[in-house]
Order: structure tokens, then C-alpha cells, then sequence
């Protein structure tokens, strides 16, 4: 992965979502799940057809985070929500005007937690994959604003996990 690609372009290789999460644990090389978090945001951003977003090399430290948070819960929506708070932390999504925090960028990060949430089920065909990642972005576009407030520091988690797991029960 390059530090910095000028445009995000559409993948070269398939998203096919994640593998449940505990298997990134012991899949070799280590950066299996960097790898997934790269090909699914470059998956939403075709799906979105943006090309004003910038993909920054910053997945080793969302990989980081989301391996230390998986192993405090089993519950769907409180992984999404690991991968959604590290995503936006550590922005590796920025449009090009240098905003790292818009609802464009947003978008793709709750589609792509959403997504991670289903983990459990495993590796997806690639047309199902390619069938979530369109509903994934469009249920995201029907909750950026709530979800958008309740990352803000300090919000209680409760509303985040609730609307995160309503999202995932019409994704699923």
C-alpha cells in the first residue's frame, strides 16, 4: 500500500468481506485484516463513485486498534462500532480538501463497520459481497447525522450501539 494514492480508484482485487474476526488472530501475515479494511474502503468508495477522496496509509494503526477492541465484546454492533471509532480517528480517508471528518468520508467508515459486523458468517462470494457493500452505503446514508453526533467525545455509547445494530438487522 502506497502512503498516498492520489484518487481512491476501484480495487483491483474482489472485497469479499472480512472472515470472522477472531481468525485474524492467527491468519498469517499479520496485516490479513489491513488488507480487508483496504479493499472494503476502496469497495464503498467505487460503490459511492467519489472520486474526491484521498486513501492514506494509516491501516496498521485501525488494524491496531480494532484487534485490541474485538476482545472486549462478542456483540455485532460494538465490533462495527471499534472499527467506525478507529476509522475516524485515524483517518485514512480524506477528501480533497484536506477534510478528514465530512459525511462523505463518514459514510464510507459506517458502511465499512457495517460490513465488519457481519464477520461472524465468514467470507462472502463475491456477489454477495458486492450486493452488501451497495446496501451497507446506502443504509450508512440514511444515518450519517446520528451516528455523526453520537461519535462526538463524551456522547454515551447507547445511541451509537443502538443504531448501529438496527443498521445491521436490515443489512443482515
Amino acid at each position: 500500500m502506497s502512503a498516498v494514492e492520489t484518487t481512491v480508484r476501484p480495487p483491483a482485487t474482489t472485497f469479499c468481506g472480512f472472515s470472522p474476526l477472531e481468525d485474524y488472530a492467527l491468519l498469517r501475515p499479520h496485516d490479513a485484516l489491513q488488507e480487508d479494511i483496504y479493499r472494503g474502503l476502496k469497495a464503498t468508495v467505487a460503490v459511492a463513485r467519489s472520486n474526491e477522496l484521498i486513501l492514506k496509509s494509516r491501516l496498521a494503526a485501525v488494524e491496531a486498534d480494532v484487534m485490541t477492541g474485538i476482545v472486549l465484546s462478542h456483540r455485532r454492533e460494538e465490533r462495527s462500532a471499534v472499527l467506525l471509532r478507529s476509522l475516524v480517528r485515524r483517518g485514512p480517508l480524506v477528501d480533497v480538501c484536506g477534510d478528514m471528518n465530512s459525511s462523505r468520508v463518514l459514510k464510507q467508515y459506517i458502511a465499512l463497520a457495517l460490513l465488519l459486523g457481519l464477520a461472524n458468517r465468514g467470507r462472502l462470494s463475491e456477489e454477495e459481497a458486492s450486493s452488501l457493500v451497495e446496501d451497507a452505503f446506502l443504509l450508512a446514508n440514511t444515518r450519517v447525522e446520528i451516528i455523526g453526533k453520537s461519535l462526538i467525545a463524551g456522547k454515551a455509547d447507547s445511541q451509537l450501539l443502538s443504531t448501529l445494530g438496527i443498521l445491521l438487522d436490515h443489512l443482515a
